[in-house]
């Protein structure tokens, strides 16, 4: 149903931009909660972030806020899993599902030629299909539906468009 489709896509949108949702690039969680703490510490009339303030900062990012019992509230989103990777093991997922990850992205293909990105993706389909505690996300409905099933959602993307032999303007009609 593309209306419900939509509906889900500006609620997760939502979500994500209130700080709700753990998003993963340099393994730093922002929880809510303690972004609406440091805020009211800013001071009002100058704009400048008190001691208390910048001691809550230092708290969202600290050691103990990466554990993962915040990762299993959250929707994680990590965009630097090698699922592809020839030296991966196979406790990789695993690992993945341990530390509370949600939807795990995937290059495929970045320096290869077109072939070498072929066959990067081919594997990407071989080891979804031999892995039941992975869900390929082809919608906003199917992050929801990994966090519920505890599985890890995976998808994948180019780093480049170069190993399809296409610039950017031309992506569009691919696509």
């Amino acid at each position: 149903n593309k209306k419900s489709s939509c509906n889900s896509r500006h609620d997760f949108l939502k979500k994500t931009a209130s700080g709700s949702f753990a998003l993963f690039g340099s393994q730093k969680v922002f929880l809510e909660k303690k972004r609406r703490a440091l805020e009211r510490a800013v001071s009002s009339n100058n704009s400048r972030i008190n001691p208390e303030a910048t001691a809550s900062k230092e708290a969202i990012f600290s050691e103990s806020n990466r554990k993962p019992g915040i990762h299993f509230s959250s929707i994680v989103i990590n965009h630097t899993c090698p699922f592809v990777s020839p030296a991966m093991d196979d406790d990789y997922v695993k690992k993945l599902q341990e530390g509370g990850i949600t939807l795990a992205m995937s290059t495929v293909a970045s320096i290869h030629q077109f072939r070498g990105a072929i066959d990067q993706i081919i594997a990407f389909y071989e080891r979804l299909e031999n892995d039941n505690k992975l869900l390929f996300i082809t919608q906003v409905d199917d992050i929801y539906r990994a966090k519920k099933e505890k599985k890890s959602g995976c998808w994948f993307s180019f780093s480049e468009f170069t190993a399809c032999g296409v610039r950017y303007k031309a992506s569009r009609y691919l696509l």
